[in-house]
Protein backbone atom coordinates (compact mmCIF):
# COMPACT_ATOMS: atom_id res chain seq x y z
CA UNK A 1 0.00 0.00 0.00
CA UNK A 2 2.94 2.68 -1.00
CA UNK A 3 1.24 4.39 -3.85
CA UNK A 4 2.51 7.81 -3.86
CA UNK A 5 -0.69 9.14 -5.00
CA UNK A 6 -2.52 7.88 -1.64
CA UNK A 7 -1.54 8.93 1.47
CA UNK A 8 -3.00 7.84 5.24
CA UNK A 9 -3.21 9.68 8.23
CA UNK A 10 -4.21 8.92 11.78
CA UNK A 11 -8.28 10.36 12.86
CA UNK A 12 -9.35 11.75 15.82
CA UNK A 13 -12.31 8.85 16.93
CA UNK A 14 -14.46 11.15 18.43
CA UNK A 15 -14.90 15.30 17.38
CA UNK A 16 -14.89 17.72 20.77
CA UNK A 17 -18.39 17.24 21.28
CA UNK A 18 -19.04 13.49 20.69
CA UNK A 19 -15.98 13.69 23.25
CA UNK A 20 -17.67 15.45 26.40
CA UNK A 21 -20.81 13.13 26.05
CA UNK A 22 -18.66 10.36 26.16
CA UNK A 23 -16.97 11.50 29.28
CA UNK A 24 -20.24 12.49 30.32
CA UNK A 25 -21.78 8.45 29.92
CA UNK A 26 -18.67 7.78 31.74
CA UNK A 27 -19.09 9.52 34.64
CA UNK A 28 -22.57 8.58 34.97
CA UNK A 29 -21.57 4.65 34.86
CA UNK A 30 -19.56 5.13 37.26
CA UNK A 31 -21.26 7.22 39.86
CA UNK A 32 -24.02 4.98 39.44
CA UNK A 33 -22.00 2.42 40.44
CA UNK A 34 -23.25 0.13 36.61
CA UNK A 35 -19.98 -2.09 36.51
CA UNK A 36 -21.26 -4.09 34.35
CA UNK A 37 -21.64 -1.66 31.63
CA UNK A 38 -18.54 -0.75 28.71
CA UNK A 39 -19.02 2.15 26.27
CA UNK A 40 -17.76 1.63 23.17
CA UNK A 41 -17.75 4.61 20.90
CA UNK A 42 -17.91 4.40 17.02
CA UNK A 43 -19.79 1.55 16.85
CA UNK A 44 -20.69 -0.40 13.04
CA UNK A 45 -24.07 -0.55 12.69
CA UNK A 46 -23.51 -4.04 11.66
CA UNK A 47 -21.68 -4.73 14.32
CA UNK A 48 -24.89 -5.32 16.99
CA UNK A 49 -27.77 -5.85 14.34
CA UNK A 50 -27.87 -8.60 11.91
CA UNK A 51 -30.18 -8.68 8.93
CA UNK A 52 -32.11 -12.02 8.26
CA UNK A 53 -34.66 -12.94 5.45
CA UNK A 54 -35.01 -15.92 3.37
CA UNK A 55 -34.45 -13.65 0.32
CA UNK A 56 -31.31 -13.46 -0.32
CA UNK A 57 -31.64 -9.75 -2.37
CA UNK A 58 -33.84 -8.44 0.22
CA UNK A 59 -31.42 -9.35 2.52
CA UNK A 60 -28.45 -7.79 0.33
CA UNK A 61 -30.61 -4.44 0.48
CA UNK A 62 -31.26 -4.18 3.62
CA UNK A 63 -27.28 -5.06 4.98
CA UNK A 64 -26.42 -2.28 2.27
CA UNK A 65 -28.70 0.21 3.63
CA UNK A 66 -27.05 -0.08 7.48
CA UNK A 67 -23.58 -1.62 6.28
CA UNK A 68 -21.39 1.60 6.31
CA UNK A 69 -23.19 3.32 9.35
CA UNK A 70 -21.74 3.77 12.80
CA UNK A 71 -23.57 4.44 16.33
CA UNK A 72 -21.40 6.92 17.92
CA UNK A 73 -21.44 5.40 21.06
CA UNK A 74 -23.00 1.53 22.20
CA UNK A 75 -23.39 0.71 25.65
CA UNK A 76 -22.75 -3.17 26.52
CA UNK A 77 -23.21 -5.45 29.32
CA UNK A 78 -19.89 -7.40 30.42
CA UNK A 79 -20.68 -10.18 28.08
CA UNK A 80 -20.56 -7.30 25.56
CA UNK A 81 -24.12 -7.73 24.60
CA UNK A 82 -25.65 -4.55 23.41
CA UNK A 83 -27.86 -2.97 25.68
CA UNK A 84 -28.37 0.23 24.19
CA UNK A 85 -27.24 2.64 20.78
CA UNK A 86 -26.68 6.09 21.69
CA UNK A 87 -26.36 8.87 19.41
CA UNK A 88 -25.53 12.14 19.72
CA UNK A 89 -26.83 14.89 17.41
CA UNK A 90 -24.46 17.57 17.56
CA UNK A 91 -25.30 21.65 16.33
CA UNK A 92 -23.91 20.70 12.75
CA UNK A 93 -25.98 17.16 12.02
CA UNK A 94 -29.17 18.52 10.91
CA UNK A 95 -28.26 18.60 7.00
CA UNK A 96 -30.23 16.76 5.04
CA UNK A 97 -27.53 13.68 4.15
CA UNK A 98 -28.28 13.21 8.33
CA UNK A 99 -31.76 12.71 8.22
CA UNK A 100 -32.11 9.67 5.82
CA UNK A 101 -29.51 7.74 7.79
CA UNK A 102 -31.27 8.82 11.40
CA UNK A 103 -34.20 7.38 9.89
CA UNK A 104 -32.27 4.40 8.92
CA UNK A 105 -30.68 3.52 12.18
CA UNK A 106 -33.86 4.47 14.18
CA UNK A 107 -35.51 2.07 11.94
CA UNK A 108 -32.95 -0.81 12.31
CA UNK A 109 -32.88 -0.76 15.93
CA UNK A 110 -36.76 -0.67 16.51
CA UNK A 111 -36.99 -3.75 13.80
CA UNK A 112 -34.06 -5.37 15.68
CA UNK A 113 -35.42 -4.29 19.70
CA UNK A 114 -32.27 -2.28 20.32
CA UNK A 115 -33.05 0.86 22.48
CA UNK A 116 -31.75 4.06 20.87
CA UNK A 117 -31.26 7.16 22.62
CA UNK A 118 -30.97 10.05 21.34
CA UNK A 119 -29.00 13.37 22.47
CA UNK A 120 -30.01 16.13 20.82
CA UNK A 121 -27.60 19.45 20.71
CA UNK A 122 -27.40 21.68 22.66
CA UNK A 123 -28.86 19.12 25.18
CA UNK A 124 -26.15 16.79 27.59
CA UNK A 125 -26.12 13.31 28.60
CA UNK A 126 -28.01 14.86 31.78
CA UNK A 127 -30.54 15.39 29.61
CA UNK A 128 -31.38 12.05 28.61
CA UNK A 129 -29.88 10.31 32.16
CA UNK A 130 -33.40 9.15 33.34
CA UNK A 131 -34.06 7.48 29.56
CA UNK A 132 -30.15 5.88 30.09
CA UNK A 133 -31.34 4.75 33.54
CA UNK A 134 -34.73 3.43 32.26
CA UNK A 135 -33.15 1.47 29.49
CA UNK A 136 -30.56 -0.14 31.86
CA UNK A 137 -33.16 -1.38 34.62
CA UNK A 138 -35.23 -3.10 31.71
CA UNK A 139 -32.41 -4.96 30.27
CA UNK A 140 -31.12 -5.58 33.92
CA UNK A 141 -35.04 -7.04 34.79
CA UNK A 142 -34.87 -9.02 31.02
CA UNK A 143 -31.67 -10.42 32.55
CA UNK A 144 -32.91 -11.57 35.85
CA UNK A 145 -36.30 -12.80 33.87
CA UNK A 146 -33.56 -14.85 31.62
CA UNK A 147 -32.46 -16.88 34.48
CA UNK A 148 -35.54 -17.49 36.10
Amino acid sequence: MTDPQVDFHKLDLLNKSETRVHRQILDHIQKQDHRHLQVFPQVAVTAVIDVKSQDSRKKLAAFNKIMAKRFDFVIADRSANAVMAIEYNGSGHYRNKWKKRDQIKSAACKLAGLPLLVIEAPDTFEDVRAEFERIVRSDQDREIDAVR
